[in-house]
Formats: C-alpha cells, structure tokens, sequence
C-alpha cells in the first residue's frame, strides 16, 4: 500500500478499485490539509439529466496546456469531454457559471479535477470542483477521479485522506497514457451506469462483440463512413495476413487500424469525428517504416439532396495516393480503395 508507483492495485474510492500500469505517475493516499477551503458555491438542485459526457474537466489556467493534450487524446480514443473553450459560442451570453455547475453536478459520468496550488487559489474551479462535490456525495463516491498537479498538498475538507489519487510530476504520465487510463475508467463505468451519454453504448458493445452490428436504419452521413470503414476492415483481415502482416482493429465507434509485421506498427489509421465542428472527420495516417511521422487532414463529409451517398473531401498532398494538394471529392468505397492501395503498394 505504500508503494508509489502505478502499477498495482493500490486503493479503492466507494468501491472502485484503481489499478493500472503506469510508470511514472504515482498514486497516494494521504491529502494533508494546505489551504483553507472556500466558500461552498450554491449549486443546482438535482434534476433527472442523461449525462452529455464521458469526463468534464475542471482546472486553472496555468495547467491549460498539459489539459489541452489530456482533451485531444480522450478525444481520439472516442471520448466526449466538456472543455471550457469547445463551449465558448454555446456559452456566449450567458453565465458559466450556471452553465458549468450544471454540467459538474449532473450531466457528465466522471469529473476529472487537475488541482494544482494555482487551482486551490481560485475562485471558479473551487466553485466547479462544490458542484462536483455535491454530486460525489449523492452518489457515494468515485464521481470525481483527482489529478494532483506537481506536490500540490490539498485539504481534507476537498479530497478525504482514504481517496485514491493520481499525481502528474513533470508532465509524468503524459497525456496519452493518462488518457488511456481515463478510457479504461469510462469503459468500466459504461457496463453498470444507466445515465450513459446516448450513442455511447456502442463503445461497450464493440469491446465486448469485437464487430459492429449491421445497421438496420439509414445512417447519418458521418456515421455511415465510419461504419463502412469498419466493415471493410473487417473483410480484409486475411487479405493482410496473406501479405505478411496483422492487422489490428480497435473497438469503438471511430477507426483506429494499425498493420503490424515483424512485431513492429508499418502503418496506422486513425480516422474519427471531429467533434468541434459538424459533418466533418479527422483523418490521421502515419506511415511509421516510410516517415517515422504522421500527417493529418480535416474532411468534410458532404450530403447531396440528389446524391443518397456521402461524399468525403480531402484535400492534404500525399495523405492518401492522388491527394496531392486539390479538394478530391471521394465516396466512402473510394475512399476505402486509397486507404487500401495506400496499405499495400508501398515497399516493404
């Protein structure tokens, strides 16, 4: 139990257990009181809301840069996160405060706290982190998953010396593991939680099925790309053994492909929603023998009132074979064929 590091189970939060496997992050237990707690913020009555999303996150703006890349990376794994700046247009004219205590005390599964000195000091995120508060002791614990920042010291009054935290030391774990870890959370939370965000059931039922259900409706645009990708995936696994590779194709409702030989990532595949602006995915191939690096593309998926079919327009030179600088306006079959002829007619 005093064993610092993060790879074993160390404690328990009303009953959630937390494990994982991280090295360079640190779980403690002990919360020695620093800074004296503010105000409690009023916060609104209960309501009956369906959670909006997956982790809100509340955190002062000193730590904005290393919460930014946390966001992105939650985002890429198919989560939805309430971040202050994605709600700046919805939120124009009225008061966040409101806005965010609503949020923070009902309409999200987890609550994600970065608390660092900066935080303890300032007025907003305690309010959000009251609201939060509210919330975790209605349910009896384990809604607010804590972050510590550096060797921040936080009071017993905010975060009860028996609960479980994760410390960030020098950017330690970073943002994608930390992300993964998050991911791992939801996920376990989806199987048994009744007030899960609508759509994200699918998350669950492609980690437990390993394969997508035939739609039985008529799609909308985006989702429709999504799937079929998926499915053409699913139709080439042989294909790509035959050629000497593994390919792997992880669960959820976005696309994460990656072809593996000799034990080693030759190429990978991101393709998901881009959730900050409608009707358009982010596209992100990295030829990992060839470059080393990646390269990344915004594409519109475009609706035809003549057209039942979705158009996808890419325009980055070299993202895929015959892109190379002009809007090239491809159907999700197409677009497949140039992933594909992307996959295999490079030298090995």
């Amino acid at each position: 139990m005093n064993d610092n590091r993060f790879d074993t189970q160390i404690g328990s939060v009303a009953g959630n257990v937390v494990t994982g496997g991280v090295h360079g992050g640190d779980i403690n237990f002990g919360a020695p009181a620093a800074v004296p707690a503010a105000p409690a913020a009023d916060v609104p009555s209960p309501e009956d809301h369906s959670a909006e999303y997956h982790l809100a996150f509340t955190f002062a703006g000193e730590q904005r840069d290393f919460v930014a890349r946390v966001k992105e990376e939650c985002q890429d794994l198919g989560l939805d996160v309430m971040y202050d700046f994605d709600n700046a247009v919805d939120w124009w004219g009225k008061n966040f405060i409101v806005e965010q205590r609503r949020i923070y005390a009902h309409r999200t599964l987890f609550v994600v706290a970065f608390i660092s000195k900066e935080y303890l000091a300032k007025p907003v995120p305690r309010d959000e982190f009251t609201a939060a508060m509210w919330r975790d002791v209605q349910q009896g614990g384990g809604y607010i998953l804590p972050v510590l920042m550096d060797d921040v010291t936080v009071p017993d009054e905010l975060l009860h010396p028996s609960t479980a935290f994760l410390r960030v030391r020098g950017g330690q774990p970073e943002p994608a593991t930390l992300a993964v870890l998050l991911n791992q959370k939801v996920l376990a939370s989806l199987l048994t939680n009744p007030r899960a965000p609508k759509g994200i059931a699918d998350i669950v039922t492609d980690a437990m099925t390993r394969q997508s259900t035939p739609p039985t409706r008529t799609l909308p645009p985006v989702d429709a790309v999504l799937a079929h990708l998926r499915e053409r995936f699913d139709a080439v696994q042989d294909d790509v053994r035959r050629l000497g590779g593994t390919l792997l194709l992880e669960p959820g409702a976005d696309i994460w492909a990656k072809v593996v030989r000799s034990g080693d990532v030759d190429y990978e595949l991101r393709v998901r929603r881009d959730r900050r602006v409608a009707e358009t995915l982010v596209v992100v191939v990295n030829r990992h023998v060839q470059f080393g690096g990646e390269m990344r593309d915004q594409a519109e998926v475009l609706r035809d009132k003549y057209d039942a079919e979705p158009r996808i327009r890419l325009r980055k030179r070299g993202l895929l074979p015959g892109i190379a600088g002009e809007p090239v306006d491809l159907t999700k079959e197409e677009l497949f064929d140039r992933i594909w002829q992307d996959i295999t007619g490079r030298p090995r």
